[in-house]
């Protein structure tokens, strides 16, 4: 116990600084392709995920429109049930709900427009809308769905905001999970020159009842 308590503080510090050095390490530059995933909904079946390639994908910071040809185009498909598809960012950061490619009503999904909200080097945000063909062309199945991918820069005074939020959270939150685990080490004893916390927090009762001590 002696030696776990003596070495737990420094354990800790070393894996908070390399938690941050591989924050720094992974950041974007402009027009990387970012991974991206997808997944179809229709009927009882529901596919895994699959990746999406770097042609169709996001580029960071650079806006652009891609056409996607819809699956159903090259499956067995039933004109009479939704057909859905849900679509991951950046390493399953961040997941859409599933989105209607076809409501099974011969209505069809025309655009799809994400926007993606950065910071630095970072993807902080995804949101999405979507906009359906118009009336006159209900039943007609399309030939490729547009997705259009929208970047915004988060302000610089909202970006040193959010860092100093984080890194004060980020302290207090250690500070309290190191203090939480090392209080009832000798370590700590020692430095206040008394007795354990087991033993004071357990003050009068008799022996036996000392090993039936647990946190709450």
């Amino acid at each position: 116990q002696s030696t776990w308590g003596n070495c737990f503080p420094k354990m800790a510090f070393k894996f908070l600084v390399g938690c941050v050095l591989l924050s720094c390490c992974f950041g974007y530059r402009e027009d990387d392709p970012v991974h991206m995933l997808k997944r179809v909904q229709h009927q009882s079946l529901r596919t895994p995920w699959s990746d999406i390639s770097r042609d169709l994908s996001p580029h960071f910071a650079v806006d652009r429109t891609v056409t996607l040809t819809p699956l159903f185009k090259n499956q067995n498909y039933s004109s009479d049930h939704e057909y859905k598809m849900s679509f991951n960012f950046d390493h399953e950061r961040f997941s859409t709900s599933w989105i209607t490619i076809s409501d099974g009503k011969g209505t069809f999904l025309e655009s799809l427009y994400f926007t993606l909200v950065y910071a630095g080097d970072k993807l902080v945000k995804v949101t999405w809308k979507t906009e359906f063909q118009a009336e006159e062309l209900k039943g007609k199945r399309p030939e490729h769905i547009y997705i259009h991918y929208h970047w915004h820069k988060l302000p610089e005074k909202d970006l040193d905001k959010g860092l100093r939020f984080l890194f004060i959270f980020g302290i207090l939150t250690s500070g309290y999970l190191v203090f939480a685990l090392v209080k009832d080490s000798p370590l700590i004893a020692n430095l206040f020159g008394g007795k354990t916390s087991h033993e004071h927090l357990q003050g009068g009762l008799p022996g036996p009842a000392k090993a039936a001590f647990r946190w709450h």
